[in-house]
């Protein structure tokens, strides 16, 4: 039995009178449960003058208002009942249910595209996402990442319901909060990974409202939440010793390689590891990579670096480049981070070595920290938000410094004395 409370509340809509011969306004209830509202007419009208505001009733003694007061007074009754009813039979009721069986409707509609579970939601959002991966319109990556969720999802109902699927329409309203308990709690999940997967639920369910599949969806109020990741970038100092690094075993000279080409380009993982040749183009005689990003399918533009140019240079050859057909023989990515490991140690670096370090390395220590705008930033990362780059426009000590010393030589001289400008 779910755990709800209902508001019924009887109101004049006044702005009717004004426009009617009569001057009299319909009378119409109000059904509210958990701040979602439905309005229902109890078919009586009276005049605003007769109508007590404060007991909801109508004023007078002839018969007429008797009978719209008696209707009043039932019409509460009625939705109450029915409002413990359904309380009774589902773990969650909308106004929309208790209007419907007030108005001698069945409190969910009798149609079979009502009855869809919450799998088949998810089934039905992702074969239309396959789609658009066919097309080019999104990414195989974040197809994996859906069915990756389907999963997550059919783990969740049977933990939380215990049983293998669940109406749409039996969701309770807590269900967001119940998941993201399961996927922190059960799953172990970090906050901001957990966050995505309900962000994501949200998205599937918005679907099925959209779809006529669910009356309201359940998740619509809760507010997702993310914690700052904390990633760090490198250094410049840090990135040159990588760098320079002598290393004799070839493994880790191609993940320095690949490592020092994310530096000075900021593709993630996931694009280097698919960049081909014809992503490799010439503009006005200059070279240039373009590649629509795996992640969001915006494109990746901007003009190479000569330490980039001469890696690609240097794999040509490469007979892993060769039989792939890419630009440079990229590790899967768990070997990929496990050999940063050995790679930080022997370069004395502390920081966590990560694809996600090289990005961030590129957006802040080699564009942003150079001047390059946070617009051009933006379209050199592929993001489709500019509020997903100012995440790198963190301000550091060091540039404050430097922009302050450059201050302080404009305005002050050597002795600390305010510079007079010449008249």
């Amino acid at each position: 039995m779910s755990k709800q409370d209902i508001s019924i509340l009887f109101w004049l809509k006044r702005s009717v009178a004004r426009r009617s011969e009569d001057g009299k306004a319909p009378i119409y209830i109000r059904v509210t449960i958990d701040g979602r509202k439905a309005e229902i007419s109890l078919s009586r009208k009276v005049h605003p003058d007769n109508w007590d505001e404060k007991n909801k009733q109508v004023l007078g003694k002839d018969p007429e208002v008797k009978i719209i007061n008696r209707k009043i007074s039932q019409a509460e009754v009625d939705l109450d009942r029915h409002f413990t009813a359904l309380q009774a039979q589902y773990q969650y009721v909308t106004p929309e249910m208790v209007k419907n069986l007030y108005e001698g409707r069945p409190a969910i509609p009798v149609d079979p595209i009502e009855e869809v579970s919450f799998l088949e939601a998810f089934d039905y959002f992702i074969t239309r996402f396959e789609k658009l991966v066919k097309i080019k319109k999104r990414s195989g990556e974040t197809l994996r990442k859906w069915n990756s969720n389907r999963n997550k999802i059919k783990v969740f109902i049977k933990h939380q319901f215990k049983k293998e699927n669940v109406l749409l329409r039996q969701l309770p309203v807590s269900v967001a909060d119940d998941l993201l308990d399961f996927l922190m709690i059960e799953q172990d999940l970090a906050n901001n990974t957990a966050m995505k997967l309900v962000k994501d639920t949200k998205q599937v369910l918005k679907m099925a409202k959209r779809k006529g599949w669910l009356l309201n969806n359940p998740m619509e109020e809760f507010v997702c939440t993310y914690e700052d990741p904390g990633i760090e970038e490198l250094e410049m100092d840090e990135v040159l010793a990588i760098y320079n690094k002598e290393l004799t075993i070839d493994r880790l000279v191609e993940v320095r390689d690949a490592s020092i080409f994310q530096c000075f380009t900021g593709f993630a993982y996931q694009d280097i590891y698919a960049l081909g040749p014809e992503h490799y183009i010439t503009v006005n005689g200059e070279k240039w990579l373009k590649k629509p990003r795996g992640k969001t399918g915006e494109k990746e533009l901007l003009p190479v670096l000569p330490i980039a140019a001469a890696l690609i240079e240097k794999y040509t050859d490469h007979p892993y480049c060769r039989q792939r057909g890419t630009l440079l023989p990229i590790n899967s990515n768990s070997r990929y981070n496990g050999y940063l490991k050995e790679i930080a140690d022997l370069c004395g670096i502390k920081k966590k070595l990560t694809t996600h370090v090289f990005r961030h390395t590129f957006a802040t220590t080699i564009a942003l920290e150079q001047g390059i705008s946070l617009e051009v930033v933006q379209t050199m990362l592929g993001h489709r938000s500019i509020r997903t780059t100012q995440r790198y426009a963190r301000i550091k000590k060091k540039r404050m410094a430097r922009e302050m010393n450059g201050l302080k030589d404009e305005l002050f001289d050597e002795g600390g004395k305010l510079r007079i400008p010449a008249v």
